[in-house]
């Protein structure tokens, strides 16, 4: 499920689904090559789980690489370039959809949840979780050991990560209004607001090739009509005839239809 500098793709969609009536190939068998920022974050947390239940040091090893493909992705350590490096620039993390500020409210979120998932990634070992190493532990195995290694390497490659997590705090910092809220785009003013984001001087973001951004454009996407069945419509369309009157609601915005059999239970 990676693409384009390693980082993990959206995830896989059945070909041909229009609805629960017309489900297409019944497979996952399309993966949808869109990035978002999010997606690098849950993988984090769940190699941290990993390595607790398994005590198998490949999974913090895996995570710390995924965290600095984030970082290049960035355009990290070069904070004065303003191209697009496929997850950023300058150093900073951001949405495709930032630059051309047509971000959903969902896509608002998501750099804000892949910093919680390194936070998570990072942290210094719980109670419950030592508990859990040695509920989990082989026989003669020690978990002494295994803290002194979560606690000598592990955090310890964390903390380099400290210079480029303080970054991009300072660049959400420099989007607050006199309220003090928060921006979306958090590199549009930062490192400098010098920078004439009209022009030449910031780069448009672009998605990977053959990538569906359903998630801020919804049906109105392009090549959105692979996944037209678990989509959004666009705003002012009607529903399809075919998804039916009875529905339910999906992860996506779009109603999809109950079957007979769902319904009569």
């Amino acid at each position: 499920m990676t693409g384009t500098g390693g980082l993990y793709a959206d995830g896989f969609h059945i070909h041909g689904y229009k609805g629960v009536k017309n489900p297409g190939t019944k497979k996952c068998d399309v993966l949808n090559p869109m990035v978002f920022t999010y997606n690098q974050g849950v993988v984090l947390s769940g190699l941290r789980g990993l390595w607790l239940a398994t005590s198998y040091q490949d999974y913090l090893e895996d995570g710390h690489e995924l965290i600095q493909r984030v970082m290049r992705a960035t355009g990290w350590p070069k904070t004065n370039r303003r191209n697009w490096a496929g997850l950023g620039r300058g150093g900073v993390l951001e949405e495709a959809c930032d630059s051309h500020s047509d971000c959903s409210q969902d896509g608002h979120t998501f750099k804000g949840i892949f910093f919680h998932h390194l936070t998570e990634f990072c942290h210094v070992l719980r109670p419950e979780e030592v508990r859990l190493l040695a509920l989990f532990a082989e026989p003669g195995e020690s978990i002494e050991e295994k803290q002194d290694t979560f606690n000598r390497w592990h955090l310890t490659q964390c903390r380099k990560y400290g210079d480029w997590v303080a970054h991009n705090a300072q660049a959400a910092l420099a989007t607050r209004n006199e309220q003090g809220k928060f921006g979306m785009w958090w590199g549009v003013t930062f490192p400098s607001a010098q920078v004439d984001i009209t022009g030449t001087d910031m780069e448009k973001s672009h998605i990977p090739p053959g990538a569906i951004d359903y998630v801020n454009h919804g049906e109105a996407g392009p090549g959105s009509e692979e996944l037209r069945g678990l989509l959004r419509p666009a705003s002012g369309a009607a529903y399809s005839e075919d998804r039916g009157d009875s529905t339910i609601p999906s992860k996506m915005g779009t109603p999809l239809p109950l079957t007979e059999e769902i319904t009569a239970g």
